[in-house]
């Protein structure tokens, strides 16, 4: 992700880079599971600031998704990196990945060398989200409105209600609540 370009486009917006990666992750590992049969765990680097919010946007994800709830163990996992070596290639691949993109979009231009190793494998593959895509994501977001059935002003009144304040746990728990309303009304019991 394209931090400079996220902050340009939306300036005022929380820091969603970590779990719009991570919603890919899932995305991606449920489409492996499905193709080898078998039911994925997932591990990740143990982080004090993300290991709730990831653990709420797991469950919330799993359990609103039938594909993720089959192919996706009902737990996460968390280790410290050091005591994991998968965590540690996986590192790498991540911080190979933010150095060819601060390559591109930064001030230095350059290819480097360990990035273009990784690449030649064709064993692994990202993503990189900057400010085209971030522009389009704001141009579409009157259409998102209509097609996910909430504003703003629904979030704001619904953390009120609450009595809670606006940030990501509060915003993930917000889009649970209105999946599970949406459910509740397409098959009342």
């Amino acid at each position: 992700m394209d931090l400079t370009a996220q902050r340009k486009i939306f300036p005022y917006s929380l820091e969603l880079a970590y779990y719009r990666a991570f919603l890919e992750c899932l995305d991606r590992v449920k489409e492996l599971a499905k193709n080898l049969g078998e039911v994925a765990q997932l591990i990740f680097d143990i982080s004090t600031e993300n290991e709730y919010k990831a653990g709420l946007l797991y469950k919330i994800m799993r359990d609103g998704d039938q594909e993720l709830l089959q192919w996706l163990h009902p737990t996460i996992s968390f280790v410290h990196w050091r005591a994991s070596p998968r965590v540690q290639t996986a590192d790498l691949l991540a911080y190979e990945a933010m150095k060819a993109l601060d390559h591109t979009v930064g001030p230095v231009k350059r290819k480097r060398a360990s990035w273009e190793a990784l690449r030649a494998t064709d064993r692994f593959e990202t993503f990189s989200y900057g400010e085209e895509w971030f522009t389009e994501l704001k141009r579409n977001l009157g259409n998102l409105e209509q097609k996910i059935g909430f504003n703003q002003k629904d979030y704001e009144q619904w953390l009120r209600d609450r009595k809670r304040h606006h940030d990501l746990s509060n915003l993930f728990e917000f889009i649970d609540w209105i999946r599970r309303r949406d459910e509740e009304l397409a098959h009342p019991q």
